[in-house]
């Protein structure tokens, strides 16, 4: 379990994250990743979140950790669930560059 930081508390809050989110988030977090300082990024795996939120909320909260403390917590807006094509990704030939008395107009 995870000693909650008044810094924690603060940002929770500010980010709209209900406590009782978080703490399941928590509890259940399986993907640690490193991160600055010698701290660790938690977050949820596809399969973990849709097993204990319906909403998919969890599954696109990120906390920071030291030394069982939680430092932050934020929600990732890079998270994506599923996967959709980005509106003109790639799709379309891209124009040439204009050359000789075309290129002035």
């Amino acid at each position: 379990m995870f000693v909650l930081t008044h810094h924690f508390e603060k940002r929770r809050q500010q980010r709209g994250i209900v406590l009782d989110q978080a703490r399941t988030f928590l509890e259940h977090a399986d993907i640690e990743t490193p991160a600055r300082n010698g701290c660790s990024q938690l977050r949820l795996s596809r399969a973990t979140a849709a097993s204990i939120d319906r909403s998919g909320k969890l599954a696109k909260l990120t906390a920071i950790v030291a030394n069982s403390a939680a430092i932050t917590a934020y929600r990732n807006p890079e998270q994506r669930i599923g996967w959709r094509r980005v509106s003109g990704c790639g799709r379309h030939r891209r124009r040439k560059p204009r050359s000789g008395a075309d290129a002035n107009r």
